[in-house]
């Protein structure tokens, strides 16, 4: 879907790049559909995949509207769905190829091309250089304790923040 995007939008497609597909992200984040809140399997497939491939912050919105009108309050799993869902928007944004973030640490690897100022990055190790450091040219490790899922994925939020404050805008 991507490579049709670009051609028809007149881009290129890097064929080098395996990581064009979007960014991963690991959190250890609980996010799901639950059965008993869309019982319907094609359904819950059908939604999972509108969600995966929403274009954009509004049409996740728009969605998540859609899903609270037609099976009320989404739970909390569900919510956490949407929530990455704008994160790898987001990331995609910035360029950033993986997050992978666990109970005590972060890493953050970011594409050659990414979209990061490199004094922003230097400014964010030097604010905690026992805790932040560069693990090669692309990926920053951040040390933290940050037990609960929610706490790692508001963690992430407030680190892009802080690397990349436009995309909080560009994507919100």
């Amino acid at each position: 879907e991507r490579a049709v995007k670009a051609l028809r939008s007149g881009g290129a497609i890097d064929e080098e790049d395996p990581w064009s597909a979007g960014a991963a992200i690991d959190l250890g984040v609980p996010a799901l559909i639950p059965d008993d809140y869309v019982p319907d399997v094609t359904l819950r497939l059908t939604l999972y995949k509108r969600i995966s491939s929403a274009a954009s912050p509004a049409d996740l919105r728009e969605l998540k509207v859609e899903m609270i009108d037609r099976f009320a309050l989404l739970p909390e799993r569900a919510d956490q769905l949407f929530t990455l869902a704008g994160l790898r928007q987001r990331c995609e944004h910035i360029g950033i190829r993986q997050i992978k973030a666990g109970a005590g640490s972060a890493r953050i690897e970011f594409k050659p091309k990414a979209d990061v100022d490199p004094a922003a990055l230097i400014a964010f190790i030097q604010s905690n250089p026992r805790k932040h450091r560069f693990d090669g040219a692309t990926t920053i490790v951040a040390q933290w304790d940050q037990e609960s899922p929610a706490g790692r994925l508001a963690a992430v939020i407030a680190l892009l923040d802080q690397l990349h404050p436009a995309s909080a805008e560009a994507t919100a």
